[in-house]
């Protein structure tokens, strides 16, 4: 998964955030550079202006998760979305287009946007450690190799606080576990990119990738995004760490690799909440005899049939 800071405009956000919509249409003119690298459930963060204490403060306001990309002229648009789109009617709509296109009449591109939560306070870009500039004219990445703040930012979301008042206010439920949900699932991604993938050679990393799949099948179960095979199921209370170890040989150097893959895991999720398991699925005979000495509480071993 993947985490982009954008560049939003005060006005739509705080009709968003005013009117407690948790889904949104946040369309960008088409003369835009596209985003083509978002994936279902990546994180989009919201750059804008906020009134704190009578000054406007522009940072991070809020975020929500990818679900979808459109490109649609403005009245099936409207038709499709209301005033998911930022506006209590079309005209609204079509003015506020205006602002930043030359012509309505084309098609728009538009991020489906679900899950979206605001912040009490912004974030600063300067408060974040990888020294992003403030000039942001359209969007940024910010998890890519050592760029990774996205859980920086939701550490310090936690401690200004989401605003749920104005969703409660408008007659609309929030689950307020699923902030802390995100946080985990951020904090155990950071993990991830410390330990990194452990060398699987090519045989073996298509059957680690096969059983992902079967892993995966459970819709509660996210992969870990910079993995290429670890999956995790998260609340705000524990995690369950899905290890793929599809080892077929009897290389003592190449096991204790693999293993210590395993007890790095254990040794960083214990700092992390004291309710976790570390699930390693095998296959057949020959897996549970390569980790049949394998006896701790917080380890579990599963054969991949068993899924």
């Amino acid at each position: 998964m993947s985490s982009i800071i954008y560049n939003a405009d005060q006005e739509m956000m705080e009709y968003f955030r005013l009117n407690g919509l948790q889904t949104i249409n946040f369309w960008r003119p088409s003369s835009q550079t596209n985003i083509r690298e978002l994936k279902k459930g990546d994180y989009v963060f919201f750059y804008s202006w906020m009134s704190v204490a009578n000054n406007m403060v522009r940072g991070i306001v809020g975020y929500g998760k990818y679900a979808a990309s459109y490109h649609m002229v403005l009245d099936q648009m409207w038709r499709t979305f209301k005033n998911q789109n930022g506006c209590d009617t079309k005209q609204g709509l079509q003015k506020f287009i205006g602002k930043y296109a030359d012509s309505t009449n084309h098609k728009i591109h538009s991020l489906l946007i679900t899950n979206v939560l605001f912040f009490n306070e912004p974030i600063l870009l300067k408060s974040l450690s990888n020294n992003i500039s403030p000039n942001i004219e359209s969007y940024v990445y910010v998890d890519n190799g050592e760029q990774d703040v996205t859980d920086e930012i939701l550490e310090q979301a936690k401690e200004v606080g989401i605003n749920y008042w104005a969703a409660t206010m408008n007659g609309v439920y929030v689950d307020e576990t699923y902030f802390d949900r995100d946080l985990m699932y951020a904090k155990v991604c950071r993990i991830q990119k410390d330990i990194q993938d452990y060398a699987y050679n090519k045989t073996e990393m298509k059957r680690n990738e096969a059983i992902t799949k079967l892993i995966l099948r459970d819709e509660a179960i996210l992969p870990v995004s910079g993995s290429n095979y670890a999956c995790v199921n998260v609340t705000s209370r524990f995690v369950d760490l899905y290890l793929p170890m599809s080892i077929r040989t009897k290389n003592n150097a190449e096991l204790k690799m693999a293993l210590g893959e395993l007890i790095l895991w254990k040794h960083k999720l214990s700092h992390l909440t004291e309710d976790f398991h570390i699930i390693c699925v095998i296959e057949g005979a020959n897996g549970k005899e390569l980790l049949h000495w394998v006896n701790d509480p917080y380890i579990r071993i599963v054969d991949k049939e068993e899924l």
